[in-house]
């Protein structure tokens, strides 16, 4: 007698974006938390004796932005390019102000520095995130123009492979 195959076994997603974070978003927050908080002890030690004091603060420090890496990591997909980037660069000049501030330096150089980076780190994930995302293509349909030039490629790919294009018929300006 046959019998009907099992049906195929479904995993329930574990993040609300609906996708289980991989091995790399676990490891890569930790590992950078990890260097963050060595750095952070060394830099509050400055050339003295090691205390338990720099320990908790390394410690403190290394977990809350693994924490928040991890969680910047899972919700940044869901955000657009600017937002994004707004969030990535907030982290990222907090992080290295938080860090500069324990070498004992003037609170103006400590903002400056923080600016500088978060600058950097805005422009470098907004064009990251614009080129990859949809917003590349929401860019490119936005103008007729280049819209346009779009179809003409695809209909000059596919005279090039062979393939005859189905005539459209589309109004032009």
């Amino acid at each position: 007698m046959a019998h009907a195959a099992p049906a195929p076994r479904t995993r329930r997603p574990h993040t609300a974006g609906g996708t289980r974070p991989g091995p790399a978003a676990v490891l890569l927050p930790f590992l950078i938390g990890v260097s963050y908080g060595f750095w952070t002890a060394a830099v509050e030690r400055d050339a003295h004796a090691i205390t338990t004091a720099n320990w908790v603060l390394g410690l403190v420090s290394g977990i809350a932005l693994a924490v928040l890496l991890f969680a910047l990591h899972l919700v940044s997909p869901r955000l657009h390019s600017g937002p994004r980037a707004l969030a990535w660069a907030s982290l990222a000049g907090i992080a290295m102000g938080w860090i500069h501030s324990l070498s004992n330096t003037s609170l103006l150089w400590n903002v400056l520095l923080s600016l500088i980076v978060a600058f950097g780190v805005y422009v470098a994930v907004y064009y990251h995130s614009y080129m990859t995302t949809a917003d590349a293509d929401e860019a490119a349909t936005a103008r007729p123009a280049l819209a346009a030039a779009a179809r003409d490629r695809e209909r000059a790919r596919e005279a090039v492979a062979g393939r005859e294009a189905a005539p459209r018929l589309e109004n032009r300006p």
